[in-house]
């Protein structure tokens, strides 16, 4: 999106597809050693973690800015993307896991699927990803992550409530951008509209991030066909178990979720 926003077509996509665990490759491995995507590779630099990827292009080509001019905005602005890497990005990953990748491995069988976790070079991620395997919505990373989820509906909705078209006001920035993926990855398996319900401001921003050029030539989540057909219809098969989760998760307090 951020290459597209900037008129910059001389670069090559390589796709690393991470259900035949193609990140795990020794030639992946040694770009991203955490084994995750997107990686960038410029003038033989490598560049990793997506908002830092981002904010490096905005630099490296300045026009049209996708970041406020004033430190203060800026500062807010990146107050937003902090939110999307701390507890969005984890969000994504659970729902995603525990419907999809999920369904994925139990295909795979026992042998497979611990081979799998074997290859992970995160701590972290390995908890998540066998909690959300093993224990499904019972796992409190699945808990969690409906309820930063419904959080951040929330906030936005607060934030866009005075009917400005961006996060930031007028100017379309890279919040925009790094939410627009985990967003389109919740709307791919058909989770979007128990969270945006009663949110008509953060559902017509939503709306408007769609309508972006630079949206629609990212091609921005699954792809179609027979990958956006899988993300569906796993999603779609864990949606009551979500509805559950969510209407648990808005008649009980903080102190008694953690309990």
């Amino acid at each position: 999106m951020v290459l597209s926003e900037k008129g910059v077509t001389d670069w090559i996509d390589r796709h690393v597809d991470l259900f035949r665990g193609e990140q795990f490759s020794p030639d992946y491995i040694r770009l991203n050693p955490k084994a995750q995507t997107p990686t960038l590779v410029h003038d033989g630099e490598i560049i990793r973690e997506s908002a830092i990827i981002c904010e490096y292009i905005d630099d490296i080509y300045p026009d049209p800015s996708l970041r406020p001019a004033s430190p203060s905005a800026l500062a807010q602005m990146r107050e937003w993307v902090k939110v999307a890497d701390d507890h969005f990005y984890e969000t994504v990953a659970c729902l995603s896991f525990v419907s999809v990748f999920a369904r994925t491995m139990k295909d795979k069988g026992p042998e497979e699927k611990e081979a799998h976790f074997r290859k992970q070079t995160d701590l972290g991620r390995v908890m998540r990803q066998r909690s959300c395997v093993d224990e499904g919505f019972n796992s409190k990373y699945v808990l969690r992550s409906a309820y930063n989820f419904m959080k951040l509906a929330a906030d936005l909705e607060k934030e866009l409530s005075d009917r400005r078209t961006w996060i930031m006001g007028d100017q379309f920035t890279l919040a925009e951008i790094n939410y627009a993926p985990f967003i389109a990855r919740i709307e791919a398996l058909s989770m979007l509209e128990p969270f945006l319900d009663n949110k008509p401001y953060t559902s017509a921003w939503w709306q408007r991030c769609k309508q972006r050029e630079s949206f629609k030539s990212a091609e921005v989540g699954p792809a179609p066909g027979e990958e956006s057909r899988r993300y569906r219809e796993c999603g779609e098969n864990v949606l009551p178990e979500l509805n559950k989760l969510i209407q648990h998760i808005q008649k009980t307090s903080i102190y008694d979720l953690a309990s």
